[in-house]
């Protein structure tokens, strides 16, 4: 009885959120600072080119999408976000779902680091860039791999008006890292962030800063007394 009661005692506390192993979309668009930008990734499964799925479990599509984007309009206030997926049509239909949240195709394009998929508009950047102005999205997030071995890529996606993210494992380079914000890509996804500080200021808060001074001179401006 007596373990039994600090057995009890010990996972009392399990059904609290900061106790689950991961935390809610909605948790943490409510334990955020506002001025960090979330890039929300869709998971969806993928057919592979050798027949075989990426993944197994599924539920019903709209169903899924329905209940993300609900709590994203919810939730979000106004941070700044974009939904990104390697699901075409997972895509297209955040595109025509709403018109709030700006929308990036993931490809992993011509990798020898994964296996592709059978889906022809995952098969390449080209391809990706087609299929992005197509479905009236913003842009592509690529892997990295592809920009090294062709940095005339980056120039294409600008040529077709997309933005163009980047994701992979050379991303993790400092050097790497500089050399994407020279070709021009407009982000740059890498890990450990905190190992890769630098001396600019958040974007989103020189935004800010910025919207809010212009607010205070014309506050200063209208209260001054007129001649």
């Amino acid at each position: 009885m007596k373990n039994d009661a600090s057995a009890s005692r010990t996972f009392v506390h399990d059904d609290h959120e900061d106790s689950q192993p991961f935390p809610t979309l909605k948790h943490a668009l409510e334990s955020v600072d506002i001025h960090v930008g979330f890039n929300v990734e869709i998971k969806w499964n993928l057919q592979r080119k050798d027949g075989t799925q990426e993944l197994s479990a599924q539920m019903e599509i709209n169903l899924y999408l329905d209940v993300i984007l609900k709590t994203l309009l919810e939730n979000a206030a106004g941070r700044r976000i974009v939904i990104s997926c390697f699901h075409p049509d997972i895509c297209t239909m955040l595109r025509l779902k709403q018109n709030k949240y700006p929308v990036l195709f993931l490809t992993q394009g011509q990798s020898k680091k994964y296996a592709p998929y059978f889906d022809p508009r995952t098969s390449s950047i080209p391809m990706a860039i087609h299929f992005a102005r197509s479905a009236g999205i913003l842009g592509i997030d690529v892997h990295t791999e592809d920009i090294l071995v062709d940095t005339t890529l980056v120039q294409l996606c600008k040529d077709a008006k997309l933005v163009m993210f980047c994701w992979g494992e050379d991303n993790n380079d400092p050097k790497v890292i500089e050399q994407l914000k020279n070709l021009g890509l407009d982000g740059v996804i890498y890990d450990r962030i905190d190992e890769h500080k630098t001396d600019k200021e958040n974007v989103f808060l020189v935004e800010t800063k910025a919207r809010n001074a212009v607010i205070e001179r014309t506050r200063d401006g209208d209260e001054q007394p007129s001649s």
